[in-house]
């Protein structure tokens, strides 16, 4: 069975996105906001849709997207900065992010010595410092701070109707059921 192309409907698409923010947007950690906008991006490219499309959906500028989306794609070791260790910074994981696509092993031992606490100063300013140090082919480094966040798993499946969105934390689980007239003009 051969499903009919998408088209995105943007009123429906703006009203899934106003239930989405609406749900636990306070409590809303940046790897769920990464994973959040990564979701949204997926579906909108199946339509041909590009990043300024979906930055201009979501509200959010086309940097603010593209910093989600680096971090998103980043390693484990990266998003556990910010799951373990409450780094919220989206600017210093973006740099992070981008550092450990040329240079993983500085990275992964600033990383080991921020969780250590043998570095001092805010992450940005930490992060800076690691890449200036890269740059200059010295591997100094530096420290974290805690926040407790809630976790949000999304997934999207693909199905005979269309699609489901499920959104699913420790305590919820929201499903929405997106059959292919939503994606019709």
């Amino acid at each position: 069975m051969s499903l009919e192309p998408l088209q995105i409907n943007e009123r429906k698409l703006e009203h899934w996105i106003s239930c989405f923010k609406t749900y636990n947007v306070k409590k809303m950690s940046v790897i769920d906001m990464a994973k959040f906008y990564a979701s949204i991006h997926e579906l909108c490219q199946l339509e041909g849709k590009d990043q300024t499309y979906v930055a201009q959906r979501l509200g959010i500028s086309q940097g603010t997207l593209t910093k989600h989306l680096k971090f998103h794609a980043s390693p484990t070791l990266i998003k556990n900065l910010s799951i373990e260790n409450g780094i919220v910074d989206i600017e210093a994981l973006y740099i992070l992010a981008s550092l450990s696509e040329k240079f993983p092993e500085p990275v992964a031992k600033f990383i080991q010595q921020w969780k250590n606490g043998s570095i001092s100063g805010g992450i940005r300013s930490a992060v800076k410092r690691l890449a200036n140090s890269i740059n200059s082919k010295n591997e100094d480094v530096l420290k974290p701070s805690s926040a407790n966040e809630t976790m949000l798993d999304i997934s999207i499946i693909r199905t005979r109707k269309g699609y489901s969105l499920i959104l699913k934390n420790s305590t919820k689980e929201l499903s929405f059921d997106i059959d292919n007239n939503f994606f019709n003009a």
